[in-house]
């Protein structure tokens, strides 16, 4: 007699796993975010002076400012700073100039953004196992939702700060001649974006979780109750990428008993399907 084969049942259409229209809106979103927020992140271009003003200020970023023969008043030398410069030069920092450039508000600025990309970052990779059917689900859309979230709200207060503290005439000088330029609405688009993102993956991360509770009930014959109260199941179980989902029980025959999945009847138990 043959050995009875193992079946598998491919998960409808319109199932958590296989809703292609909301998984394509969190990659569009996740990764629209962090490449807003990389080209804010690098570009100079946070605070720029009007070009009819010929300002000795040109431009400045979170990492470079840029002069076209400035002179710091508080230079006893007279030195003039022509072209751009970055923020944590040496000679910015021996003339003393680095202290007026660099304020404590402005490297919380900076700490929030880093800390922001970072989360953006650790975003992507949780995505790229999620989609890879590479561990837990349901733990990685969280993560997922708990890493863009932290990253919208750590580049909103630093956008809130920046956008308070640019008008400070002890900061750049003639603050009436200068603007907020290009590198900071891609901050803001990046924020506005990674918000929505959150918002895809909470439904994702709530479909991951029912799903889980099925095929712990369906398994362990516990309902979703135990799931919820952290009841460790007493027969491990495991799935496949077409759907099946298997008990690991203690004979041959009830390893390979499958439970098909169907979000309108639940799981039901096939019979194993014997050749002659």
């Amino acid at each position: 007699m043959r050995q009875p084969e193992k079946r598998s049942y491919p998960i409808p259409h319109g199932t958590p796993y296989y809703d292609l229209p909301l998984n394509m809106a969190i990659v569009g979103t996740t990764l629209g975010s962090i490449l807003l927020h990389f080209l804010s992140f690098c570009s100079p271009y946070w605070l720029e002076s009007y070009p009819e003003t010929r300002s000795t200020f040109l431009r400045v970023g979170l990492w470079s400012v840029c002069f076209d023969r400035f002179i710091h008043p508080k230079d006893n030398f007279g030195i003039e700073w022509t072209g751009c410069y970055w923020i944590f030069d040496w000679n910015l920092w021996n003339r003393g100039i680095w202290e007026w450039i660099d304020p404590p508000w402005f490297i919380a600025v900076q700490v929030l953004c880093g800390l922001a990309f970072i989360s953006h970052c650790v975003s992507l990779v949780c995505i790229l196992f999620h989609f890879l059917l590479v561990g837990n689900r349901h733990a990685e859309s969280s993560i997922c939702l708990g890493t863009q979230a932290i990253a919208a709200l750590f580049l909103l207060v630093g956008l809130i700060v920046f956008g308070v503290k640019v008008d400070d005439r002890d900061w750049m000088p003639r603050p009436d001649h200068n603007h907020l330029s290009w590198s900071f609405a891609f901050a803001v688009l990046s924020c506005f974006i990674s918000a929505i993102s959150c918002v895809f993956l909470y439904f994702v991360s709530n479909s991951d979780e029912q799903v889980e509770r099925r095929q712990y009930a369906a398994v362990t014959g516990h309902g979703s109750e135990a799931y919820a109260y952290g009841q460790a199941p007493s027969r491990p179980p495991t799935m496949s990428a077409a759907g099946s989902v298997y008990a690991a029980g203690t004979s041959r025959q009830q390893q390979q008993q499958p439970y098909t999945m169907s979000l309108h009847s639940g799981f039901t138990q096939q019979q194993p399907y014997r050749g002659y």
